[in-house]
Protein backbone atom coordinates (compact mmCIF):
# COMPACT_ATOMS: atom_id res chain seq x y z
CA UNK A 1 0.00 0.00 0.00
CA UNK A 2 1.33 3.44 -0.93
CA UNK A 3 1.16 5.99 1.86
CA UNK A 4 2.51 9.53 2.08
CA UNK A 5 3.69 10.53 5.55
CA UNK A 6 5.15 13.63 7.17
CA UNK A 7 7.20 13.31 10.31
CA UNK A 8 10.56 13.99 11.91
CA UNK A 9 11.60 17.05 13.86
CA UNK A 10 9.43 19.36 11.77
CA UNK A 11 6.29 17.58 12.92
CA UNK A 12 7.33 17.61 16.58
CA UNK A 13 7.83 21.37 16.52
CA UNK A 14 4.25 22.07 15.46
CA UNK A 15 1.36 22.94 17.74
CA UNK A 16 -1.41 20.34 18.16
CA UNK A 17 -3.61 22.45 15.86
CA UNK A 18 -0.91 22.50 13.15
CA UNK A 19 -0.30 18.77 13.45
CA UNK A 20 -4.04 18.15 13.08
CA UNK A 21 -4.12 20.37 9.97
CA UNK A 22 -1.14 18.56 8.44
CA UNK A 23 -2.63 15.15 9.20
CA UNK A 24 -5.94 16.24 7.70
CA UNK A 25 -4.24 17.28 4.46
CA UNK A 26 -2.27 14.03 4.40
CA UNK A 27 -5.44 12.02 4.92
CA UNK A 28 -7.05 13.70 1.92
CA UNK A 29 -3.95 13.10 -0.21
CA UNK A 30 -3.78 9.43 0.73
CA UNK A 31 -7.50 9.01 0.11
CA UNK A 32 -7.13 10.50 -3.37
CA UNK A 33 -4.02 8.43 -4.04
CA UNK A 34 -5.61 5.16 -2.89
CA UNK A 35 -8.78 5.89 -4.83
CA UNK A 36 -6.78 6.71 -7.94
CA UNK A 37 -4.72 3.52 -7.71
CA UNK A 38 -7.81 1.35 -7.17
CA UNK A 39 -9.51 2.85 -10.19
CA UNK A 40 -6.51 2.48 -12.48
CA UNK A 41 -5.89 -1.11 -11.37
CA UNK A 42 -9.50 -1.92 -12.21
CA UNK A 43 -9.33 -0.24 -15.60
CA UNK A 44 -5.84 -1.32 -16.57
CA UNK A 45 -5.47 -4.66 -14.78
CA UNK A 46 -2.52 -6.50 -16.29
CA UNK A 47 -1.65 -3.62 -18.62
CA UNK A 48 2.12 -3.16 -18.59
CA UNK A 49 2.64 -1.67 -22.02
CA UNK A 50 5.27 1.07 -22.14
CA UNK A 51 5.25 3.49 -25.04
CA UNK A 52 7.57 6.31 -26.00
CA UNK A 53 4.92 8.20 -27.98
CA UNK A 54 1.43 8.84 -26.65
CA UNK A 55 -0.07 10.92 -29.44
CA UNK A 56 -0.75 14.27 -27.85
CA UNK A 57 1.65 13.39 -24.99
CA UNK A 58 5.44 13.08 -25.24
CA UNK A 59 7.78 11.11 -22.99
CA UNK A 60 10.67 13.32 -21.92
CA UNK A 61 13.52 10.85 -21.37
CA UNK A 62 15.77 13.55 -19.90
CA UNK A 63 13.40 14.21 -17.01
CA UNK A 64 11.49 10.94 -16.93
CA UNK A 65 8.09 12.62 -17.15
CA UNK A 66 5.21 12.84 -19.58
CA UNK A 67 5.02 16.29 -21.11
CA UNK A 68 1.61 17.51 -22.31
CA UNK A 69 1.10 19.21 -25.66
CA UNK A 70 -1.24 22.16 -26.09
CA UNK A 71 -3.88 20.04 -27.81
CA UNK A 72 -6.59 22.57 -26.91
CA UNK A 73 -5.14 24.53 -29.82
CA UNK A 74 -4.62 21.53 -32.12
CA UNK A 75 -8.27 20.48 -31.69
CA UNK A 76 -9.62 24.04 -31.58
CA UNK A 77 -11.26 23.41 -28.24
CA UNK A 78 -13.89 25.99 -27.35
CA UNK A 79 -13.97 25.33 -23.62
CA UNK A 80 -12.75 28.82 -22.70
CA UNK A 81 -13.98 28.45 -19.11
CA UNK A 82 -11.33 25.80 -18.50
CA UNK A 83 -8.44 27.38 -16.53
CA UNK A 84 -5.86 25.71 -18.77
CA UNK A 85 -7.45 26.95 -22.02
CA UNK A 86 -4.81 28.94 -23.87
CA UNK A 87 -2.06 27.70 -21.57
CA UNK A 88 0.77 26.19 -23.59
CA UNK A 89 1.94 24.05 -20.66
CA UNK A 90 -1.32 22.23 -19.91
CA UNK A 91 -4.02 20.35 -21.79
CA UNK A 92 -7.45 21.90 -21.52
CA UNK A 93 -8.89 18.80 -19.81
CA UNK A 94 -6.05 18.39 -17.32
CA UNK A 95 -8.04 19.90 -14.48
CA UNK A 96 -10.78 17.32 -14.92
CA UNK A 97 -8.90 15.17 -12.44
CA UNK A 98 -9.49 11.53 -11.69
CA UNK A 99 -12.98 10.05 -11.69
CA UNK A 100 -13.35 7.63 -8.80
CA UNK A 101 -16.57 5.88 -7.82
CA UNK A 102 -18.55 8.33 -9.90
CA UNK A 103 -17.17 11.49 -8.34
CA UNK A 104 -14.50 13.90 -9.46
CA UNK A 105 -11.28 14.19 -7.43
CA UNK A 106 -9.40 17.46 -6.97
CA UNK A 107 -10.35 21.05 -6.18
CA UNK A 108 -10.06 22.39 -9.72
CA UNK A 109 -11.82 19.34 -11.10
CA UNK A 110 -14.86 20.02 -8.95
CA UNK A 111 -14.91 23.68 -9.93
CA UNK A 112 -14.53 23.20 -13.69
CA UNK A 113 -16.73 20.18 -14.36
CA UNK A 114 -17.43 21.37 -17.92
CA UNK A 115 -14.01 19.98 -18.86
CA UNK A 116 -15.47 16.48 -18.58
CA UNK A 117 -17.65 17.13 -21.62
CA UNK A 118 -14.74 18.42 -23.70
CA UNK A 119 -14.16 16.29 -26.80
CA UNK A 120 -10.42 16.25 -26.12
CA UNK A 121 -10.96 15.01 -22.57
CA UNK A 122 -13.24 12.23 -23.81
CA UNK A 123 -10.84 11.27 -26.59
CA UNK A 124 -7.94 10.99 -24.16
CA UNK A 125 -9.87 8.87 -21.67
CA UNK A 126 -10.91 6.45 -24.41
CA UNK A 127 -7.27 5.33 -24.65
CA UNK A 128 -6.35 3.32 -21.51
CA UNK A 129 -2.56 3.68 -21.53
CA UNK A 130 -2.64 7.38 -22.23
CA UNK A 131 -5.43 7.83 -19.71
CA UNK A 132 -3.31 6.18 -17.03
CA UNK A 133 -0.32 8.41 -17.74
CA UNK A 134 -2.42 11.55 -17.90
CA UNK A 135 -4.18 10.73 -14.64
CA UNK A 136 -0.78 10.20 -13.04
CA UNK A 137 0.23 13.62 -14.34
CA UNK A 138 -2.92 15.13 -12.79
CA UNK A 139 -2.17 13.37 -9.51
CA UNK A 140 1.41 14.65 -9.48
CA UNK A 141 0.25 18.23 -10.02
CA UNK A 142 -2.34 17.77 -7.27
CA UNK A 143 0.23 16.35 -4.83
CA UNK A 144 2.71 19.12 -5.62
CA UNK A 145 0.11 21.66 -4.54
CA UNK A 146 -0.57 19.72 -1.35
CA UNK A 147 3.17 19.43 -0.68
CA UNK A 148 3.51 23.21 -0.87
CA UNK A 149 0.67 23.59 1.62
CA UNK A 150 2.29 21.05 3.95
CA UNK A 151 5.62 22.86 3.81
CA UNK A 152 3.94 26.17 4.56
CA UNK A 153 2.21 24.62 7.59
CA UNK A 154 5.50 23.15 8.81
CA UNK A 155 7.36 26.49 8.83
CA UNK A 156 4.66 28.69 10.37
CA UNK A 157 3.74 29.31 13.98
CA UNK A 158 0.15 28.21 14.47
CA UNK A 159 -0.88 31.14 16.70
CA UNK A 160 0.74 34.20 15.13
CA UNK A 161 1.32 33.06 11.56
CA UNK A 162 4.97 34.10 11.84
CA UNK A 163 7.80 31.84 10.75
CA UNK A 164 9.05 29.35 13.36
CA UNK A 165 12.49 28.28 14.59
CA UNK A 166 12.60 25.44 12.08
CA UNK A 167 12.39 27.90 9.19
CA UNK A 168 15.06 30.11 10.75
CA UNK A 169 17.46 27.17 10.74
CA UNK A 170 16.44 26.46 7.15
CA UNK A 171 17.08 29.93 5.70
CA UNK A 172 19.78 31.60 7.80
CA UNK A 173 22.79 30.31 5.87
CA UNK A 174 21.25 31.36 2.56
CA UNK A 175 20.52 34.82 3.98
CA UNK A 176 24.13 35.22 5.11
CA UNK A 177 25.44 34.30 1.65
CA UNK A 178 22.93 36.60 -0.04
CA UNK A 179 23.83 39.56 2.21
CA UNK A 180 27.52 39.14 1.43
CA UNK A 181 26.88 38.91 -2.28
CA UNK A 182 24.89 42.16 -2.22
CA UNK A 183 27.22 43.88 0.28
CA UNK A 184 24.25 44.44 2.57
CA UNK A 185 24.33 44.41 6.35
CA UNK A 186 22.56 41.64 8.24
CA UNK A 187 21.53 41.68 11.89
CA UNK A 188 19.46 39.80 14.44
CA UNK A 189 17.04 41.47 16.81
CA UNK A 190 15.93 39.37 19.78
CA UNK A 191 12.55 40.42 21.18
CA UNK A 192 11.16 39.35 24.55
CA UNK A 193 7.85 40.39 26.12
CA UNK A 194 8.20 42.00 29.55
CA UNK A 195 6.03 40.67 32.40
CA UNK A 196 4.27 38.22 30.12
CA UNK A 197 3.79 35.70 32.94
CA UNK A 198 2.01 38.38 34.94
CA UNK A 199 -0.32 38.97 32.00
CA UNK A 200 -1.17 35.26 31.77
CA UNK A 201 -1.61 34.89 35.53
CA UNK A 202 -3.89 37.92 35.92
CA UNK A 203 -5.91 37.87 32.70
CA UNK A 204 -5.62 34.31 31.41
CA UNK A 205 -3.90 32.62 28.52
CA UNK A 206 -6.49 33.81 26.02
CA UNK A 207 -5.47 37.40 26.74
CA UNK A 208 -1.82 36.35 26.50
CA UNK A 209 -2.41 34.74 23.13
CA UNK A 210 -4.09 37.89 21.82
CA UNK A 211 -1.13 39.99 22.95
CA UNK A 212 1.25 37.66 21.10
CA UNK A 213 -0.86 38.05 17.96
CA UNK A 214 -0.82 41.84 18.39
CA UNK A 215 2.96 41.82 18.85
CA UNK A 216 3.40 39.76 15.70
CA UNK A 217 1.41 42.34 13.74
CA UNK A 218 3.22 45.20 15.45
CA UNK A 219 6.63 43.80 14.48
CA UNK A 220 5.53 43.25 10.90
CA UNK A 221 4.25 46.83 10.65
CA UNK A 222 7.50 48.21 12.10
CA UNK A 223 9.83 46.31 9.76
CA UNK A 224 10.27 45.87 6.04
CA UNK A 225 8.78 43.12 3.93
CA UNK A 226 12.32 41.91 3.24
CA UNK A 227 12.90 41.28 6.96
CA UNK A 228 12.02 37.86 8.37
CA UNK A 229 10.21 37.57 11.71
CA UNK A 230 10.18 34.35 13.73
CA UNK A 231 8.39 33.25 16.86
CA UNK A 232 11.09 31.23 18.56
CA UNK A 233 8.82 29.94 21.31
CA UNK A 234 6.67 31.27 24.13
CA UNK A 235 7.01 35.05 24.29
CA UNK A 236 10.32 35.14 22.42
CA UNK A 237 10.60 36.53 18.90
CA UNK A 238 13.52 37.03 16.55
CA UNK A 239 13.81 39.41 13.62
CA UNK A 240 16.33 38.89 10.84
CA UNK A 241 17.00 42.40 9.58
CA UNK A 242 18.19 42.53 5.98
CA UNK A 243 19.36 45.30 3.67
CA UNK A 244 20.83 47.40 6.47
CA UNK A 245 23.05 49.39 4.12
CA UNK A 246 20.41 52.12 3.77
CA UNK A 247 19.02 52.15 7.33
CA UNK A 248 20.32 51.84 10.87
CA UNK A 249 19.45 49.51 13.72
CA UNK A 250 18.44 52.53 15.79
CA UNK A 251 15.84 53.40 13.17
CA UNK A 252 14.30 49.95 13.48
CA UNK A 253 14.37 50.07 17.28
CA UNK A 254 12.66 53.47 17.28
CA UNK A 255 9.89 52.22 15.00
CA UNK A 256 9.21 49.23 17.25
CA UNK A 257 9.24 51.34 20.43
CA UNK A 258 6.86 53.83 18.80
CA UNK A 259 4.51 51.01 17.84
CA UNK A 260 4.53 49.75 21.44
CA UNK A 261 3.64 53.22 22.72
CA UNK A 262 0.72 53.42 20.29
CA UNK A 263 -0.54 50.00 21.43
CA UNK A 264 -0.37 51.12 25.07
CA UNK A 265 -2.34 54.30 24.27
CA UNK A 266 -5.38 52.18 23.41
CA UNK A 267 -7.67 50.70 26.07
CA UNK A 268 -7.42 46.91 25.80
CA UNK A 269 -9.65 46.23 28.78
CA UNK A 270 -6.88 45.20 31.16
CA UNK A 271 -4.39 46.94 33.42
CA UNK A 272 -1.25 45.74 31.70
CA UNK A 273 1.22 47.73 29.64
CA UNK A 274 3.17 46.14 26.85
CA UNK A 275 6.93 46.27 27.10
CA UNK A 276 9.44 44.69 24.75
CA UNK A 277 13.09 44.06 25.57
CA UNK A 278 15.17 44.34 22.41
CA UNK A 279 18.57 42.84 21.71
CA UNK A 280 20.29 43.73 18.43
CA UNK A 281 23.38 41.91 17.20
CA UNK A 282 25.16 42.03 13.83
CA UNK A 283 25.61 38.86 11.82
CA UNK A 284 29.23 39.31 10.77
CA UNK A 285 30.36 35.69 10.47
CA UNK A 286 29.10 32.19 9.71
CA UNK A 287 28.84 31.47 13.44
CA UNK A 288 25.11 32.01 13.79
CA UNK A 289 25.02 30.56 17.31
CA UNK A 290 27.45 33.27 18.41
CA UNK A 291 25.23 35.94 16.86
CA UNK A 292 22.17 34.48 18.61
CA UNK A 293 24.01 34.50 21.93
CA UNK A 294 25.02 38.14 21.45
CA UNK A 295 21.43 39.10 20.63
CA UNK A 296 20.19 37.35 23.79
CA UNK A 297 22.83 39.09 25.90
CA UNK A 298 21.82 42.48 24.51
CA UNK A 299 18.15 41.73 25.09
CA UNK A 300 18.69 40.73 28.73
CA UNK A 301 20.87 43.80 29.27
CA UNK A 302 18.04 45.98 27.93
CA UNK A 303 15.56 44.24 30.23
CA UNK A 304 17.85 44.73 33.25
CA UNK A 305 18.25 48.46 32.52
CA UNK A 306 14.49 48.92 32.40
CA UNK A 307 14.09 47.20 35.76
CA UNK A 308 16.31 49.77 37.47
CA UNK A 309 14.66 52.65 35.64
CA UNK A 310 17.59 53.58 33.41
CA UNK A 311 15.64 53.00 30.21
CA UNK A 312 12.12 54.21 29.33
Amino acid sequence: MIMIEFGGDGMNEQSPEQRDSIQEVLARINEDLSCFIRQELEVHDGEQTVQKDFGEMRWDAAFGVVQPINCWEAHQCGKSDCPAHGNITERCWLVAGTLCNGRVQGELASKFKSCQSCNIYKEAHDQPVRSLLENIHVLVVHLQGKARKLHELSIRDGLTGLYNRRFFDEVINHQIVSARRQSMGLALLAVDVDKFKTLNDQFGHQAGDQVLVDIAQLLQDATRSSDLIFRMGGDEFLILLTQLADRSLNEVLSRIEGAVERWNSVDHGMEWKMGLSLGPAPVDSDDIEHALARADEAMYAHKAKKRVGRVG
